[in-house]
């Protein structure tokens, strides 16, 4: 993975809280550090069921998501937010190679699409572009 980019690069003027969901501790936490570093405010799920909970408990102004997770998948999370929070930002993540969950996730209003394995300067310039950085 490229090394991720200086405090000066992704330092956001206002910080946005972002929630990084992913079934995968590895992942998740990689996101978490990288996202920490770049100088957001991140919480962390481990499925789709906890990541809508903190959504209600707390603002949120991006959701970063694997497509399968145990409980609630990725897309069930998304056809959840068109309901209650429509203009929450959402990019989704999948390691499914034939694209077919990341263009259902794109259909069902996903800002962004990541492909697994991650490269950290795709997540951050995805990140930035989701939230109006650039």
């Amino acid at each position: 993975m490229p090394s991720q980019p200086n405090q000066s690069e992704g330092d956001p003027a206002s910080p946005a809280t972002v929630l990084v969901v992913d079934d995968e501790p590895a992942i998740r936490s990689l996101l978490t550090r990288f996202l920490s570093k770049s100088g957001y405010t991140v919480l962390e799920s481990a499925d789709g069921r906890d990541a809508l909970e903190q959504l209600r408990q707390r603002k949120v102004d991006l959701l970063i998501s694997d497509i399968v997770m145990p409980e609630r998948d990725g897309l069930e999370v998304l056809r959840s937010l068109r309901n209650d929070f429509a203009g929450l930002k959402v990019i989704v993540m999948s390691g499914a190679f034939d694209g077919r969950f990341l263009r259902t996730a794109e259909m069902l209003g996903a800002h962004a699409t990541l492909q697994k394995p991650l490269r950290l300067d795709a997540v951050f310039e995805t990140v930035r572009q989701v939230l109006g950085m650039d």
